[in-house]
């Protein structure tokens, strides 16, 4: 997480209108954790519920963006919802039930 502040100067970026600015330190920040969350996803380090927590998580702990913003996106019923789905009544890694 600390790359994006210990590497050289990022060139400036546009947006789709064409309009050019500095990438931000939040910005930097944010394109780290999309970078990581994708590693975990790919890699499936974690399970996708907990990467998914855990992107609200690192964005409050590094101050990308506010606490209440960062969680309001992530731990809102419905999505908690359905991220319990796959993992109610058995294992998601329990291999010999899939096997039977």
């Amino acid at each position: 997480m600390c790359l994006p502040n210990h590497s050289p100067p990022w060139p400036d970026v546009f947006d789709p209108l064409g309009k050019k600015f500095v990438l931000s330190h939040e910005g930097k920040g944010a394109i780290a954790v999309f970078l990581l969350a994708g590693t975990w996803w790919v890699f499936e380090v974690l399970p996708i519920g907990v990467t998914s927590i855990a992107i609200g998580v690192l964005q409050a702990l590094f101050l990308i963006r506010p606490a209440e913003k960062a969680f309001k996106d992530f731990m809102d019923p419905g999505v908690m919802f359905i991220k319990r789905q796959p993992f109610q009544g058995r294992l998601s890694w329990n291999l010999p039930f899939y096997l039977t």
